[in-house]
């Protein structure tokens, strides 16, 4: 939110005289760009990642097992899609809407990057080359436009998507199916052309795709097919051991705050930046709606009213479509921390939680950690009938004491910029490069440097038998990388799932618990206003409980492991079967 990506004047152009929407309506978009800027043109293909259907963190979440669905949730026309996706429905009809919003969002940003692209040859024929900068520009849109068709083939039709290389407009040029491989080579050549042309991420301004960037992507597409070894000759590359770090201390429990945004960890990250009169970011009439989707929703502060006496402008202001599901919850509040690590203790006594979990999630039971100007989330929040805990990954708990509401009633004014990728996901998934490969001493060295951050005790030490592949595999797949990623970068969970084949079982598994909330009882500050004591509400698992994480939801891979196309898709476009 502070930090604002450079050429703030020529961002402002763009956005008056280059909208995505104006590039929609054309009839040939080659004509706009004759004489147009390239970097005016390059920023319209950054700001589609802006379009939440891009990234569709709370969609994506939600059918997979990171997400849940928020109890106040219904099944009403604005609701719906999200219980659909949280229950797996993917064929509904009924989503086809989100699946073509997902879809267009993508082509819209690989449109304007072949728009950058088509203008910086037009250049290049004039002028015989391209100048420094130009080549850099060129650099970007090739890493943009490889990255959109990465997403794309990862998460739709099992990979078989349209690649897209010219700048036509939407509906008026179709093109038939590629084959995976074909996706896979068209744009692994843009991001290795990327990799080898742009910066390294010390000299590239915060929002901007560097070469650290794409050799991570470069390394989770191999990743994604099991090669292994080549995955770990990106991973490893100085480029992104050389650049990035792991947050520490303060700085890692604040992780997910306005004063680690462009942190060393952050590979790649949105920039937002709220007008906090018009509620417009620097890049559009955009905000983070991810805030909304996952903010407590302002009913959690009403529902015990007189547990809440003159104190009712905390937390609140979302709708919670997607909530850490109980069995997250637990593993959170669950962790073993390292009571010789001098962070753990907290005024004489152990932190009531971990490191991680103060990061990463709202419960009532962390009382040490503020949470919307209270002093913990219990002050701030309601818990229980349902809600178990919160992300705070997307919210602006750390600068003010409520969400500030939009021009309507359905959104929210959010400034809270969202990491695409972060070092941590590079760290696990070379452990899961290691483990696969049986370089388990290796496997090892990268998980306890996540876990060492933290302040947790060693995989040893909670019983984990660091010389069995099998047990690692486990550990990473069932608790460090769900706990340490969750609801976070491009469909990161969903997309494991399918690829590791664990989704039926997992679901089964997690049926097969139940839960119910307890009472939870806390003193309250001095200064505060409420009443004391004060009983709040935690989750724990209770085997005649009456809560349980995806009760009566199948999944199976073939049906759940990709997302169909879009039927308009299917309809106007001849050439697919």
């Amino acid at each position: 939110m502070k930090k604002i990506i450079i050429l703030l004047t020529l961002t402002v152009v763009w956005t008056t005289f280059y909208s995505c929407d104006e590039y929609l309506d054309v009839e040939n978009p080659n004509s706009t760009v004759t004489n147009s800027d390239p970097q005016n043109l390059l920023f319209a293909a950054y700001a589609e990642l802006q379009d939440e259907d891009v990234l569709g963190i709370a969609f994506e979440s939600l059918r997979s097992d990171v997400g849940r669905i928020g109890p106040l949730v219904t099944s009403n026309a604005n609701d719906f899609p999200y219980t659909t996706f949280y229950n797996q429905d993917i064929s509904n009809p009924a989503i086809d809407e989100r699946l073509e919003g997902k879809w267009n969002a993508h082509y819209k940003g690989i449109l304007q990057a072949n728009v950058t692209l088509d203008r910086l040859n037009q250049l290049e024929e004039e002028n015989g080359s391209l100048t420094e900068v130009q080549e850099y520009q060129k650099a970007q849109a090739r890493c943009l436009r490889g990255m959109y068709h990465f997403f794309l083939h990862s998460v739709f039709n099992e990979g078989k998507i349209i690649i897209q290389d010219a700048p036509v407009v939407l509906n008026t040029a179709f093109k038939s199916l590629s084959t995976s491989q074909e996706v896979i080579d068209f744009f692994r050549a843009d991001l290795e052309y990327a990799f080898e042309n742009l910066f390294e991420a010390e000299d590239t301004a915060n929002g901007f795709v560097s070469k650290g960037f794409a050799a991570t992507l470069l390394g989770k597409s191999y990743l994604y097919e099991g090669n292994y070894t080549q995955a770990i000759q990106w991973l490893t590359n100085p480029s992104i051991q050389g650049q990035y770090s792991l947050l520490s201390g303060n700085a890692a429990v604040n992780m997910f705050s306005e004063s680690q945004e462009f942190s060393n960890e952050s590979i790649f990250e949105l920039a937002y930046n709220v007008n906090d009169l018009t509620g417009e970011s620097i890049l559009g009439n955009t905000t983070n709606h991810v805030t909304r989707e996952t903010a407590p929703p302002t009913a959690v502060r009403f529902r015990r009213p007189t547990l809440r006496v003159n104190d009712i402008s905390g937390g609140g202001q979302g709708v919670s479509y997607l909530t850490p599901p109980y069995w997250l919850t637990i593993a959170y509040t669950s962790e073993e921390i390292d009571p010789t690590d001098n962070r753990n203790t907290v005024n004489g006594e152990l932190r009531p939680v971990s490191l991680r979990t103060s990061a990463m999630i709202a419960v009532p039971q962390d009382i040490i950690t503020e949470y919307y100007e209270r002093d913990f989330a219990a002050l701030a929040v309601f818990f229980g009938r349902g809600y178990a805990s919160f992300y705070k990954k997307y919210t602006n708990h750390d600068i003010i004491d409520q969400e500030i509401p939009g021009n309507n009633n359905r959104e929210l004014r959010s400034g809270k910029n969202i990491m695409v990728a972060r070092y941590a996901e590079v760290v696990l998934m070379l452990a899961e490069c290691y483990i696969e490969e049986n370089m388990l001493p290796e496997a090892v060295t990268e998980i306890e440097s996540i876990r060492s951050r933290w302040g947790l005790r060693s995989l040893t030490d909670i019983g984990v038998d660091v010389n069995s592949q099998e047990a690692l595999r486990n550990h990473l797949r069932f608790v460090e990388k769900p706990l340490e990623l969750s609801a976070e970068g491009f469909s990161i969970r969903a997309i494991d799932l399918r690829r590791w084949g664990i989704g039926s079982a997992r679901y089964a598994d997690l049926q097969a618990r139940s839960y119910n909330f307890t009472e939870f009882t806390f003193e309250v500050p001095d200064g505060q206003t409420a009443p004391t004591p004060q009983i709040d509400n935690l989750i724990v698992e209770d085997p005649s409980g009456d809560f349980i994480d995806y009760d009566g939801i199948s999944y199976d891979t073939t049906n759940n492991g990709w997302l169909p196309l879009p039927q308009q898709e299917r309809t106007l476009n001849n050439n697919i079967d």
